[in-house]
């Protein structure tokens, strides 16, 4: 009878010992097939099946070693495919199949995503969910504590110029030139928050329309323009903007021809036109009073592009 039982659970212990070696190999194979579809650049194919070899994964080493591949699929994806909505999206959904490193770079794909978006207390509310992560390395928490006050700063910007200069426009004994620069200030400081970029450009494209406002705090939206153009590399916009900014009536000579090098460049190595860049750099030697250094560079610049092209 004794020998009968020892049978028995020797016969358990060998079927437990086969299912747990086919679940190790199912395992191995899952995870093999998912980093195959990644190096194939199939990028949602092989998240999927990391997500398989998690839940396949018996041992905490397995899990940690899908981890560890998930967290670089999705330091993959932040290099390369960050501005994705989809994969993003993806992540958003899979939230809770993740831990650790993983978490920690997905938090910071779908932050950047936000951010980039101009939705920047959502950025910031993601990268404070990063901070609860468990095993993350103290220097990595750092960057993203800095990262959280820059995009605090942002964030706060409006509210603190509203405070400081609507008090100045509601004032009936504010001088015409003072409500003016307070209004340039306050449309200076929207173009800081992505989120309020409409408003921003209603609000300067009004500014620069008053015929009533002096032009030296039109001046001051047309360089705030030209930065938030450059900044979102939205060439074309910029390019109108800089014409427009070259072409404001009593600019000084230096200045115009500082623009009118900004507007030649943005034509020729950001929207690849040629045809419109070398005209800028001849209007440039044209311009009454030019600085000597400015004309010279412009021939130059004319002479390179003329004879390469």
């Amino acid at each position: 009878m004794r020998h009968f039982a020892y049978a028995i659970l020797a016969g358990a212990l060998l079927a437990f010992s086969g299912r747990t070696f086919a679940q190790t190999n199912d395992f191995s194979a899952t995870l093999k097939t998912a980093a195959d579809k990644q190096r194939g650049q199939k990028y949602f194919q092989a998240f999927d099946l990391y997500l398989k070899a998690w839940k396949q994964a018996s041992t905490p080493d397995d899990k940690q070693r899908v981890n560890d591949a998930l967290a670089a699929w999705v330091r993959e994806q932040k290099r390369f495919y960050a501005n994705n909505a989809e994969t993003v999206a993806m992540l958003e959904k899979n939230l809770d199949s993740l831990e650790g490193p993983a978490l920690f770079e997905a938090g910071s794909v779908i932050a950047w995503a936000y951010e980039n978006k101009g939705d920047l207390q959502q950025a910031w509310e993601w990268h404070d969910k990063r901070l609860g992560i468990r095993g993350i390395p103290d220097e990595k928490l750092a960057v993203v504590r800095t990262h959280m006050r820059e995009l605090r700063q942002m964030i706060d910007q409006y509210a603190e110029a509203a405070k400081r200069y609507e008090p100045v426009i509601a004032d009936l004994s504010s001088s015409k030139s003072k409500k003016d620069e307070a209004q340039m200030r306050l449309i200076l400081a929207l173009a800081a928050d992505r989120s309020k970029r409409n408003v921003y450009f209603k609000a300067a494209a009004d500014f620069l329309a008053d015929e009533t406002v002096a032009s030296d705090w039109k001046l001051g939206v047309f360089e705030g323009l030209k930065n938030v153009y450059t900044q979102d590399r939205d060439w074309d916009n910029a390019a109108l903007c800089l014409r427009q900014y070259a072409d404001f009536p009593g600019l000084a000579p230096s200045n115009k021809a500082r623009i009118l090098f900004m507007l030649g460049d943005v034509n020729w190595r950001q929207r690849h036109k040629l045809q419109e860049a070398v005209p800028v750099f001849r209007e440039i030697c044209a311009i009454p009073e030019v600085p000597a250094k400015a004309k010279q560079d412009a021939e130059t610049w004319i002479r390179m592009l003329t004879e390469r092209f």
